[in-house]
């Protein structure tokens, strides 16, 4: 098979492959201690969203995107009342 043909071979997204693996998977597959890391992961996650929010180069980034004249979107940015499409949210 030439170089060229070999290019065209179709392979699902990564995503497509990550999202099987999500939806296959059952609570009781997972073992309890990496729940657990999973659970404080999340928590890390959303007090650093909230932290960022409160200092100051979260308050320059709002101030940023609210200066870009968005249309108001559907996702709020985390910490505060501003809403934003998705892609400027996070």
């Amino acid at each position: 098979m030439s170089a060229t043909a070999e290019a065209k071979v179709s392979v699902p997204p990564i995503t497509d492959e990550v999202a099987g693996f999500v939806v296959a998977t059952r609570t009781a597959d997972i073992p309890k201690d990496v729940a657990h890391l999973a659970k404080r992961s999340v928590l890390d996650g959303i007090g650093l969203a909230l932290a960022g929010a409160a200092s100051e180069c979260g308050h320059i980034a709002q101030k940023y995107l609210e200066g870009l004249g968005l249309a108001e979107g559907g996702s709020t940015v985390i910490g505060t009342r501003l809403r934003v499409p998705a892609r400027f949210a996070a």
